[in-house]
């Protein structure tokens, strides 16, 4: 596909799909206006296409979160800013307030190992709450736990399965034998 503003074309049908279009449909109308061409109206084909995840994952809110937080559970915090402002004379500087970010070993049940992760405070906090980092994980909508944690979130699930189809060929192994 190429891209001109918010228009693509897929190279393959020769069709233009307005992206704008495809990611909030209720903000614009799928007409183009009649002014256009016929050629330049949208087809059944056209709206039928759907963006690439690569294309979806540079307009999407996940584009939206820095890079430092995909590197650790940061709870879905980001940094903020603002302005510094005087007392006296109403001066602003502006500022960066950063997440709360700590090195911490965390246990995890299913691994049966400890690792080493970025936390917030935020996240250690709800971490003991649910009882554990497995439960977090699980727990979690995607976007509070970020890149970092739907990683973790599938090295557990395998564990799990493992473990599960482990005690499965035991239970099998011990019912055959008398």
């Amino acid at each position: 596909m190429t891209c001109s503003s918010s228009i693509l074309r897929c190279r393959s049908t020769g069709t233009r799909v307005d992206l704008v279009a495809l990611i909030f449909p209720k903000l614009v109308s799928p007409r183009l206006p009649s002014s256009r061409p016929q050629s330049q109206r949208y087809s059944r084909a056209a709206m039928s296409f759907r963006p690439s995840l690569p294309v979806l994952k540079n307009t999407s809110r996940s584009a939206l979160n820095y890079k430092r937080s995909q590197t650790g559970l940061y709870d879905g915090r980001a940094i903020q800013s603002g302005n510094n402002v005087g007392e006296t004379f109403n001066n602003k500087t502006r500022r960066r307030w950063l997440p709360n970010v700590h090195l911490k070993r965390l246990w995890s049940d299913a691994l049966g190992r400890s690792l080493q992760l970025k936390v917030t405070a935020g996240a250690l906090r709800t971490i003991d709450k649910v009882g554990g980092l497995d439960a977090y994980l699980f727990r979690m909508r995607p976007e509070r736990l970020g890149e970092k944690g739907m990683q973790l979130r599938q090295l557990v699930q395998d564990a799990h399965a493992d473990a599960k189809q482990a005690r499965r060929d035991a239970l099998a192994a011990g019912t055959q034998q008398p």
